[in-house]
């Protein structure tokens, strides 16, 4: 008898970091692996700058509730997602995070911490804007939760073609280059 396995993971940072779209890829990405997906994204009114979440769950069992309130993986991209996820893990979670980007003392010590400079290997690529799809890379690879050629897919049919072949390529890069990281 094989085990059903359920994934939750919280994504959070400011409006234009790009955490909806780390989500959007990994739910889509999911439904390729998972009999159940639920993205859930929470953001304010402000398209750039102000708090912006989302919660994914990939689940083969039926997913009772959007609300998470202990979770299994937090990525935090800024600040006050570093402070509330940090809280809101459960023992033996994992939360990802950039130091230089979020700074901060992490006070537990029941859970695994990854310093990932994600922000840092962005722009060596060549757009800080792919810190998220670097993020994306490392929680793929630290989980097992699914593959980076599944979220190529879903990239490749959100991008391919024509002048976006560059970007599409950028967040390929940038994907294996977080798997690189962790």
């Amino acid at each position: 008898m094989t085990m059903n396995k359920s994934f939750t993971v919280m994504i959070g940072g400011l409006g234009g970091q790009g955490a909806l779209l780390f989500g959007r890829l990994l739910a889509e990405a999911g439904m390729a692996k998972y009999k159940n997906v639920l993205f859930f994204p929470n953001y304010g009114g402000l398209v750039r700058g102000g708090a912006s979440e989302c919660t994914v769950v990939l689940s083969d069992d039926n997913i009772a509730s959007p609300v998470a309130l202990e979770i299994e993986a937090a990525i935090a991209m800024s600040i006050p997602s570093l402070q509330s996820y940090e809280r809101r893990l459960r023992p033996g979670g994992v939360l990802f995070f950039d130091k230089a980007v979020t700074p901060g003392k992490i006070g537990r010590q029941d859970i695994k911490v990854v310093d990932i400079p994600a922000t840092q290997v962005a722009i060596e690529l060549g757009d800080s804007r792919a810190a998220n799809l670097i993020f994306l890379g490392a929680y793929l690879k630290a989980t097992s939760v699914g593959s980076v050629e599944l979220v190529d897919k879903v990239l490749e049919k959100k991008l391919g073609g024509g002048r976006r072949e560059a970007l599409l390529n950028l967040d390929k890069k940038a994907l294996r280059r977080g798997t690189e990281l962790v």
